[in-house]
């Protein structure tokens, strides 16, 4: 497809090159995904019904979905951290502005979303404002 093909979608680029960086240990490149699972993240940045991917780590390589994963409620597997991308509105996100558009963030294996972000205030940003 042409979105996987270098200089191609440049939204598409920025969420691969986002989730290569989450995954370093993966090979992440266009051809990572599934084409339905490509296919819902074009949907992700050009339609409305879908507000909010989660990737994560699989024994099959990296998995995308638009559900929050049961798990993530109750900490994770313990071993598997999420990598969630949301957008800020449910708009169509444009070619011009997609990184004000979207916004990515991680939750570490084994942590609810509350503890997470209890740890990520209390390791990061209070040591900022201190």
């Amino acid at each position: 497809m042409g979105d996987k093909e270098e200089g191609g979608d440049p939204r598409f680029q920025w969420v691969l090159r986002q989730v290569k960086s989450a995954y370093r240990n993966l090979n992440v490149d266009g051809s990572t995904f599934a084409p339905t699972e490509e296919d819902m993240i074009l949907e992700f940045l050009d339609g409305s019904t879908i507000t909010t991917l989660w990737f994560s780590e699989s024994k099959g390589g990296l998995t995308v979905t638009s559900s929050t994963p049961a798990n993530v409620r109750k900490g994770g597997d313990k071993t598997t951290g999420y990598l969630y991308m949301l957008k800020t509105s449910s708009d169509p996100v444009s070619e011009s502005n997609y990184r004000d558009q979207l916004v990515v963030g991680d939750l570490t294996a084994g942590l609810t979303p509350l503890d997470h972000m209890a740890r990520v205030a209390h390791e990061i940003s209070l040591p900022l404002i201190t």
